[in-house]
C-alpha cells in the first residue's frame, strides 16, 4: 500500500515464496536472490508502482475520480521505468507490451469499453474504473506521450506540474497545460483524442518506391474486435507515428503526427530492398495493417532478428488480432509465423504461444485442427531442441523461464 512515507508490502509478495524453500534465510538480499526470475520481475514492478504513488497520488492528488488514471496510469508506467533503470537485463519494456499494452488493447477493442476519463457521479461507480483501461491503457498512452514529447521536455513539464500542484489537487487538463508549456506541442488537442473517447485506431499502410524514396500512404479507422466499425461518425485520433527502416532498426527515421484520416509520407533515401516498419518499439497505442508486399518485406528482419524483440512481439500480436477480427486471412498470419522459428526472446515466444493457442482452440472442431497442431510443432521444435532439459552455464533468465514453463 502506497501510504505517504510508509509504503507497506505483504510479506507473501516479497518473501514468502523464497522463505518457503529456504526457511533459514533472513537477509532480504538473500531472499531476492533465490526468487524465481518471474517473481523477481513482479516484486520489482510492485515496489516501483507503490513508490511512484509517492508523487502521483500523494504529493499531487487527483481532483476527482474522473482523473483516477493520473494516479494509476502514471504509477503503472513508472514502475516499468524504474525496473528498466535498475535492471536493464530484464528487457522489461518487451514485457510491458506483452502484459499491459496488448491487454489494454484487447479490452479497448470491445464495444463495451470506456474512455480513460469517465465521469463518476456515485460511489458505486468508482470500483468500475479500477480496470485495465485506467491502469494499462493509461500507462500505454503516457508511454506514447513521453516518446512524442521527448525525454527532456517531458521531464521539464512533469517538474512544472509536480511543483505547481504539490500538496494540492490536479485534473488531467492541468497536466496537459504543463507539458504543453514545456514542449510547445499541442498536447491537449492530441491527448484528448486518447483520454476522452474509448478505443484506438487501426493504421493501414501501403508503400510505393519512387526513385530513391519510399512513399507511404496511411489511413486510420477505429479498430474493433468484431471487425468493421458500425456507426455514423467513425472516431478519429491524432496519432504520433514513428517509422523505422532496416538501415537502423532501433532508431526512428521519421516521426510524424497523423492528425487526419488519410495522409501521405515520403521517406527519403530508402533503398528498394530495405524494409519499413511503423510504430518503432510498439510505443504508439494503435494496431498496424501492412499491405501484403510490406509484410513480406519484413520477414527477413524477423528471421535474422534485426527487427528488435519488442517490434517482433508487436507485429505478431497485431496480425493475430487482425485475423481474429476477420480483417486479414489466418493463412497470411501463419506465413509470417514461420519466420519466428529462430526466435530467442522468451517474452516474444510467450505472447506468440498464447496467440497460437487461441487459434488452435478456435480450430479445434474443424477439419484443420490436425494441420494446425503439426504447424505449431514445427514452429516450436527448434527452440525445444536448443533449450534441452538441463540448464546451461551462462544462459540468461529467459531460458530459465522458458524451460520452467
Amino acid at each position: 500500500m502506497e501510504n505517504w512515507g510508509l509504503v507497506t508490502y505483504s510479506s507473501f509478495i516479497a518473501i514468502y515464496p523464497a522463505w518457503r524453500t529456504f526457511p533459514n534465510f533472513i537477509s532480504s538480499s538473500q531472499v531476492f536472490t533465490c526468487l524465481s526470475p518471474q517473481h523477481k520481475h513482479w516484486v520489482a514492478l510492485v515496489v516501483g508502482h507503490e513508490l511512484a504513488h509517492q508523487w502521483f497520488g500523494n504529493l499531487v492528488t487527483m481532483e476527482w475520480w474522473t482523473h483516477l488514471w493520473l494516479n494509476e496510469g502514471f504509477a503503472s508506467w513508472i514502475e516499468y521505468l524504474c525496473v528498466d533503470h535498475c535492471f536493464p537485463e530484464y528487457d522489461i519494456w518487451t514485457q510491458f507490451v506483452s502484459a499491459d499494452y496488448t491487454r489494454a488493447q484487447e479490452l479497448d477493442a470491445l464495444d463495451n469499453s470506456h474512455p480513460i476519463e469517465v465521469s463518476v457521479g456515485h460511489p458505486s461507480e468508482v470500483d468500475e474504473i479500477f480496470d485495465a483501461i485506467s491502469y494499462s491503457k493509461g500507462a500505454s498512452v503516457i508511454r506514447m506521450l513521453h516518446d512524442y514529447i521527448g525525454d527532456k521536455d517531458f521531464k521539464k513539464g512533469m517538474n512544472m506540474y509536480l511543483t505547481k500542484f504539490q500538496q494540492k489537487n490536479a485534473a488531467t487538463e492541468d497536466l496537459w497545460e504543463s507539458l504543453e508549456n514545456a514542449s510547445g506541442k499541442p498536447i491537449a488537442a492530441v491527448m484528448n483524442t486518447w483520454t476522452k473517447q474509448m478505443g484506438f485506431p487501426l493504421i493501414y499502410v501501403e508503400a510505393e518506391q519512387v526513385e530513391d524514396d519510399r512513399l507511404l500512404r496511411l489511413s486510420q479507422k477505429k479498430f474493433c474486435a468484431g471487425g468493421s466499425y458500425v456507426g455514423e461518425d467513425c472516431p478519429q485520433w491524432m496519432v504520433p507515428i514513428t517509422i523505422s527502416t532496416s538501415e537502423d532498426p532501433n532508431q526512428a527515421k521519421l516521426k510524424i503526427l497523423m492528425d487526419k484520416p488519410e495522409m501521405n509520407v515520403v521517406l527519403k533515401n530508402v533503398k528498394p530492398d530495405q524494409w519499413v516498419k511503423l510504430n518503432l518499439g510498439t510505443v504508439g497505442f494503435y494496431r498496424t495493417q501492412y499491405s501484403s508486399a510490406m509484410l513480406e518485406s519484413l520477414l527477413p528482419g524477423i528471421r535474422d532478428l534485426s527487427l528488435p524483440p519488442v517490434d517482433r512481439l508487436g507485429l505478431q500480436n497485431d496480425l493475430f488480432s487482425l485475423a481474429r477480427a476477420g480483417i486479414i486471412s489466418t493463412v497470411e498470419v501463419l506465413k509470417v509465423m514461420e519466420a519466428f522459428v529462430n526466435e530467442p526472446n522468451y517474452t516474444v515466444w510467450s505472447d506468440l504461444s498464447c496467440n497460437l493457442g487461441i487459434l488452435s482452440t478456435l480450430l479445434s472442431h474443424t477439419d484443420f485442427y490436425e494441420e494446425i497442431q503439426e504447424f505449431v510443432k514445427d514452429v516450436f521444435s527448434p527452440i525445444g531442441e536448443r533449450l534441452g532439459w538441463d540448464p546451461k552455464p551462462g544462459e540468461g533468465n529467459g531460458y530459465t523461464k522458458w524451460r520452467k514453463n
